[in-house]
């Protein structure tokens, strides 16, 4: 039914079609010539235990946008490019003894909040809807760290240059989303579900989730 359900989404949108399925409702339609594209940096704040291999790649990768946008091409990043899903250990096991433990109607140390999952009170639904109330909040805390930080600001300043001279485009991925909920000041950074380049034949450019 997934897989279905995307390919209609998809077909949709190739067919110049507006759509109200989540992950085809926004829509870029591009006609550059040359296109590059990247995705799955997984950006995360420099004290995040696993940013080892953005930190270490992130200055080549500006100085390669650089490049591309000289020579005129335009770039596409394809989602995941921030994390907003994978938070310190430390902030999630407090996340879930707050969530868990206020469902359960008594305080819960961290590390034990794991073990609460399948016994917290109330109905599953119930139990996702408040895990993601409190997800949220902390997205948002983890996109202001990364946007923030001070050595990502050489990449934001290409992205930034990029979208004014309407070379770049942002696709969402699982776990950037969430940026089109938060809509930051810079627009240019606010991500598509789908961009579709203009050819003899339209090609679709989408992270997969949908799928």
């Amino acid at each position: 039914q997934t897989v279905e359900g995307g390919m209609r989404g998809l077909r949709a949108v190739l067919d110049g079609a507006a759509s109200e399925q989540a992950g085809f409702r926004t829509v870029r339609r591009v006609s550059a010539d040359r296109l590059v594209v990247f995705s799955d940096h997984h950006i995360l704040p420099d004290a995040n235990r696993q940013s080892g291999v953005w930190r270490a790649n992130r200055d080549g990768y500006t100085r390669i946008l650089t490049h591309y946008g000289e020579h005129g091409w335009t770039v596409v990043e394809d989602g995941d490019i921030e994390d907003l899903v994978i938070l310190e250990p430390s902030i999630t096991e407090a996340m879930y003894a707050e969530v868990l433990g206020g469902l359960a109607g008594r305080g819960v140390r961290p590390r034990a909040a794991r073990g609460l999952r399948r016994g917290a009170a109330g109905s599953p639904l119930e139990t996702f809807q408040a895990l993601e109330a409190a997800r949220l909040p902390r997205r948002r805390s983890q996109w202001e760290a990364i946007r923030s930080a001070p050595g990502n600001q050489a990449y934001y300043d290409v992205l930034r240059q990029l979208g004014q001279s309407d070379q770049l485009v942002r696709v969402a991925g699982n776990h950037d989303y969430n940026l089109q909920a938060f809509a930051p000041d810079e627009a240019h950074l606010v991500p598509v579900d789908v961009a579709v380049v203009a050819r003899a034949r339209p090609m679709a450019i989408l992270h997969g989730h949908q799928f």
